[in-house]
């Protein structure tokens, strides 16, 4: 399931509880605050699985060459600076599109 498809279910899931929120005038700051630390654990979990494996990989494959070169850190931190922000644009993305929702129109069938 990719990320856009994963935060979309994750935020509609929490729909109500954000409709509940916005009826008793709590801060939506910290509804996206708490998705943001959802997903900000999976793709840290997933970068740490995914480096480990593509630095054995890489390392295994550029050995074979006869010119060795070495393998740096900097494509995976940059990397994972660029996973962490597309995760924070498209969590936001869909908690504010939610957030600004009429909270009456996602109570009214409750």
């Amino acid at each position: 399931m990719g990320l856009f498809s994963l935060s979309s279910f994750m935020v509609e899931r929490h729909i109500r509880e954000m409709a509940l929120r916005n009826v008793i005038s709590a801060d939506m700051f910290l509804f996206v605050l708490l998705m943001l630390s959802e997903f900000l654990k999976l793709a840290a979990l997933a970068f740490i699985i995914a480096a480990q494996l593509s630095w054995y990989h890489v390392s295994d494959w550029l050995d074979n060459y006869s010119y060795s070169v070495s393998l740096k850190w900097l494509p995976f931190a940059v990397s994972a600076i660029v996973a962490t922000v597309i995760t924070m644009i498209t969590v936001l993305y869909h908690a504010l599109k939610v957030s600004v929702v009429n909270p009456v129109e996602i109570l009214k069938y409750e």
